[in-house]
């Protein structure tokens, strides 16, 4: 699942499996609330739980990940596109 350039989100009470890669991506948004997300089953190798990319005021909260790789991660782009982009996490 994911959440582009996008502003006052919610996400909750979702019961997510079985990711191929990163399970929920939040991307060049503000303002987004994932709460009360189940994720399981995610055996991959790069099967983070929750994304927070380039994004300003995320809140993750009541949620049970369990998966192979990252629970919740910041990151600042992904490869030669965050270089391009240059648009660091806000983090508040």
């Amino acid at each position: 699942m994911v959440v582009w350039k996008s502003s006052d989100v919610t996400i909750e009470t979702l019961s997510l499996k079985r990711s191929g890669f990163w399970t929920v991506q939040v991307v060049y948004s503000d303002h987004v609330t994932v709460d009360g997300i189940k994720i399981s089953d995610n055996k991959g190798p790069s099967t983070d739980g929750v994304d927070i990319d380039s994004s300003s005021y995320v809140l993750v909260e009541h949620c049970d990940i369990d998966n192979n790789d990252d629970d919740i991660c910041l990151k600042a782009g992904r490869d030669s596109d965050g270089l391009r982009v240059n648009r660091p996490p806000n983090t508040f």
